[in-house]
């Protein structure tokens, strides 16, 4: 158990230490995936440590190493980095049917692949971001985006969208109350993080989901602190489903990796990547999902009190 370190979400001081990461080794795992080292010399001297705050279920990590715009320039450069189709924006897309907010603002935004959608289907379309190479390509599509901070923004919206965006911020809990004074009464704030329970925990260092790319990994458990502490009722929570076709990917990249890998002949190889899938779901069924899921928070009302008016909590 550690005390003293506080966390970013509900201010807790005790957690439990989850693993320890040299950073030495995963600044060698960025060099070899991405092809650069985001750490800093002074940084690579110690240990990363993974935590799980006792009080609200987040795990978040200790010292701090946060990216900075660097980073996520370097990073954006990759198509991958950008995905013109997620899974969430799919289910997004049919939450904006069934809501029909006149107004939405995308916190994250990137290069406006989500935005793009919404367009002539809601009135107000915004989106901010701190990316200028992210925010060009989306100004290039004509929509409206800033790298504005929410302070500057004076308008407020029936709904808000942040697609993997909590995972990256240093402190998650401040970000989130200034967002809600931007929601309108009896809007919806969809929040959408990797799932720490997806496929992917079963691979030993995912050099992504952890600092100076992601501080913090969120559970369930966290979006029900988060309603709770916000006085927000949660109306939705939802669970990717299983992805083969990346789940194949993923074995691939790892079993390649093996010297025995490339003694085995095409046919084989062939063989083997079509029954992977298949075989890590018999080993691993009971627990296997996606690797994304959101919820959906939405700003509660008051009833209507002796005057008529209506207060919002």
């Amino acid at each position: 158990m550690s005390e003293g370190i506080e966390c970013p979400l509900c201010g807790g001081n005790r957690a439990a230490i989850l693993r320890k990461f040299e950073i030495r080794e995963l600044a060698s795992i960025w060099k070899q995936k991405v092809g650069f080292d985001p750490f800093l010399p002074t940084e690579k001297a110690g240990d990363l440590r993974k935590l799980l705050c006792v009080k609200c279920g987040l795990a978040y990590f200790s010292p701090k190493i946060i990216g900075d715009h660097a980073l996520y320039g370097r990073l954006s450069k990759f198509a991958w980095y950008y995905p013109k189709n997620k899974w969430e924006f799919d289910q997004a897309i049919g939450l904006v049917k069934q809501y029909n907010p006149r107004s939405v603002l995308e916190v994250g935004c990137g290069a406006g692949e989500f935005l793009h959608r919404l367009v002539g289907c809601v009135d107000k379309v915004v989106g901010v971001d701190i990316n200028e190479r992210a925010i060009e390509v989306a100004r290039s599509k004509g929509l409206n985006v800033t790298n504005q901070s929410l302070s500057n923004i004076n308008d407020s919206f029936d709904m808000i969208f942040m697609f993997q965006v909590l995972e990256h911020l240093e402190f998650p809990g401040p970000f989130i109350v200034e967002v809600l004074t931007k929601l309108n009464p009896g809007g919806h704030l969809l929040l959408a993080v990797p799932n720490p329970n997806g496929y992917m925990k079963h691979v030993d260092v995912v050099f992504l989901d952890m600092p100076p790319h992601h501080n913090t990994c969120w559970p369930k458990e966290s979006f029900d602190y988060l309603a709770d502490a916000y006085r927000l009722e949660m109306v939705h929570y939802e669970v990717e489903p299983m992805n083969h076709e990346y789940l194949r990917a993923l074995l691939f990249a790892q079993i390649s990796q093996d010297r025995l890998w490339r003694g085995i002949k095409l046919v084989q190889k062939v063989v083997v990547m079509s029954l992977l899938p298949l075989l890590f779901l018999l080993r691993n069924s009971a627990e296997c999902s996606g690797q994304t899921h959101f919820v959906v928070l939405q700003k509660r009302l008051e009833s209507k009190g002796d005057s008529g008016s209506t207060r919002v909590i």
